[in-house]
């Protein structure tokens, strides 16, 4: 075998074993295990700590030193409003940061959406919506919302994709019609009432096969 055999097979060998080492580390938002002490605590250091978000480097002009130091004094302020450690006072603070959302920056609204999306269960995820379809929603917050769902299971994050399905101007809406017809296994363009029929069908399945897995109360 020549040199340059070796050294190609070596390179696959390498960049496979660095693929896996990354996979095996994603860990889904919805399967976190952190208590929801844990998650204000997490939400509280990274406002104290963070640097300038990209959107602020690269554009310095348009956040200021001194409205950065607001955003993240509001940011502080908002999550320590409801100091007990129950779902209904992380599903408070959630709201609270989405009510405080459209008096921040632009980089202080990525930061906010962050910190919701931290701290909202699924069950609770409707609140975060009306931000995922409101055309004056900033595309970079809608993003961070448009990540988050790709981690949520699919009953909550389907209807919001088909959202931006029926949203042309949508920042995710091509993005949502390819993450729909992967899952679907079908390209609808744009006939809402078919992608919604088929959107049902799957989640009905769905809820049947776990319905099916789970153990009954018997055992």
């Amino acid at each position: 075998m020549s040199s340059r055999s070796v050294a190609i097979l070596a390179a696959v060998f390498v960049g496979g074993a660095v693929w896996i080492f990354i996979s095996d580390r994603k860990t889904p938002i919805a399967q976190s295990s952190e208590s929801t002490e844990e998650m204000r605590k997490s939400s509280r250091s990274r406002v104290r700590d963070a640097s300038p978000s990209k959107s602020a480097v690269e554009h310095p002009s348009l956040v200021t030193p001194t409205q950065l130091n607001e955003d993240r004094r509001k940011l502080d302020e908002t999550l320590q409003l409801f100091s007990g450690n129950t779902s209904t006072d992380t599903t408070n603070t959630a709201q609270a940061l989405i009510n405080l959302l459209p008096e921040l920056t632009r980089s202080g609204q990525m930061e906010c959406a962050e910190h919701i999306t931290n701290l909202l269960s699924n069950e609770e995820y409707p609140r975060a919506l009306p931000i995922w379809v409101n055309p004056a929603s900033d595309p970079d917050v809608v993003m961070v919302f448009a990540t988050d769902l790709l981690n949520r299971p699919a009953r909550v994050m389907m209807p919001a994709m088909l959202d931006a399905i029926k949203m042309r101007n949508h920042p995710y809406h091509d993005e949502a019609k390819r993450t729909m017809q992967n899952l679907l296994d079908h390209d609808h363009g744009d006939n809402i009432p078919q992608w919604e029929n088929s959107m049902n069908s799957f989640l009905e399945n769905e809820a049947t096969e776990i319905s099916e897995l789970a153990p009954s109360p018997s055992q």
